[in-house]
């Protein structure tokens, strides 16, 4: 992974970013543990300040040679509201941050968004996955949908990677009209993809994530 990794890829977003201890050293990574969408918004004009790129481990010139990005961002939204009006707001922030991306990154051709994934912490917190499955179908709709010159979007569903569940990547509609007829949720979050924390990602959860990245940039550069 690391001779991939050291090609010219951004990494983006919040703590799923600055736990990925298999990240070498000289990546170019732009996150902040805590982040929320706005947040990542608010600090793309950073990466062009050549001050703001050195004290990311980034020199200013590599940041604008990008040409991949990883993106991951918008569960610690989720903590502030899960109200579904709440919701649309943080994913019209995330469109509105991937759409200002070329502005910075002039380079950028390919952008490959991690989506929200079910944790250990929510295994009987329905309201809690219940959000996490909305901002999930929200985001798989309508980032591919976005058209913006020369970049390619590629969305993962996280939901199907970490947990035992196909009814957890249903449609939101369909996920809630089985609930009101009775049917038992039934799924498994693997513990083995987290740290004990129950928040974040193991050595073997990043390493299903370092699987996506290296295909994701080879079939690019193909």
């Amino acid at each position: 992974m690391s001779s991939l990794l050291n090609l010219p890829i951004l990494f983006l977003g919040d703590s799923d970013i600055t736990h990925w201890s298999a990240l070498p050293s000289n990546s170019l990574t732009h996150a902040t543990s805590g982040f929320t969408s706005i947040d990542v918004l608010n600090s793309l004009s950073l990466l062009s300040s050549p001050c703001s790129s050195k004290d990311n481990g980034n020199d200013s010139k590599e940041v604008e040679e990008v040409t991949h990005c990883v993106m991951v961002c918008g569960e610690n939204d989720l903590s502030c509201s899960i109200e579904i009006s709440y919701i649309h707001s943080v994913v019209s922030t995330i469109k509105d941050t991937i759409a200002s991306l070329p502005s910075t990154l002039p380079m950028l051709r390919h952008l490959l968004f991690l989506g929200p994934k079910l944790e250990p912490w929510q295994s009987n917190n329905l309201s809690s996955i219940l959000s996490y499955l909305n901002l999930h179908n929200q985001l798989s709709y309508s980032l591919p949908k976005l058209e913006i010159d020369n970049l390619q979007i590629t969305y993962i569903d996280n939901f199907s990677k970490f947990t035992t569940s196909s009814k957890l990547t249903y449609d939101l509609g369909m996920f809630l009209r089985s609930l009101k007829e009775g049917e038992v949720l039934e799924f498994e979050i693997e513990r083995k993809w987290f740290k004990e924390d129950c928040l974040h990602l193991s050595e073997e959860g990043y390493g299903v994530w370092e699987g996506i990245v290296r295909e994701w940039y080879i079939d690019t550069i193909k």
